[in-house]
């Protein structure tokens, strides 16, 4: 199952689970229109299927395809749309990246070690306080690459964000739970 946060330009603004019966409803809102609409289980919307809901997300299935769509947040902004799916996209400021890293303010609040299966950085702590949990990097997540540039010690992550100055987008692919998932950030 892929997780999104949007789908044909609709976001989940809740679910209302019955613990007794299959009477739940999920409440969608069309972000172009501002309007909200309820489904229940079984019902479709531009050829999605809801098959599942639960109390913070549901699930979508179009085309034998599983989607998890969950309560929408912000800060990270996933959508499906006309059948193609973005992973993990985040839209930060440029500046504020630079100076956490250029810093080194960034490593108070993030505990990385060398992995050897992927080869890559885990991250066995981040501070969920901190900017850089604010940009979907979790603790268990090994990263593999910046960009296209493998990372396989401290020194190859520095080496990867020099290079990022003059970049107006970072993606970093990290290994999670055992899937390989790519973190796509737009600097704006």
């Amino acid at each position: 199952s892929e997780e999104v946060y949007t789908f044909d330009n609709y976001v989940l603004k809740g679910t209302i689970v019955c613990s007794r019966c299959e009477h739940s409803i999920a409440i969608l809102g069309d972000k172009k229109s501002g309007k909200s609409l309820t489904l229940a289980v079984g019902q479709e919307i531009n050829g999605f299927k809801l098959v599942a809901i639960y109390p913070e997300k549901v699930v979508i299935k179009k085309n034998e395809k599983t989607y998890i769509l969950k309560i929408f947040e912000k800060k990270a902004k996933n959508s499906l749309s006309s059948g193609s799916l973005q992973r993990k996209l985040f839209r930060v400021d440029k500046k504020q990246v630079l100076e956490e890293l250029s810093s080194g303010k960034f490593l108070r609040y993030i505990n990385i070690v060398p992995s050897e299966n992927p080869k890559g950085l885990k991250i066995n702590y981040v501070n969920r306080r901190s900017f850089i949990y604010k940009l979907g990097i979790r603790p268990g997540d090994i990263i593999t690459s910046i960009n296209d540039i493998r990372i396989e010690t401290p020194e190859d992550s520095f080496s990867a964000f020099e290079q990022l100055k003059s970049s107006d987008s970072i993606t970093i692919t990290v290994f999670r739970r055992g899937k390989e998932i790519k973190l796509h950030y737009e600097l704006e």
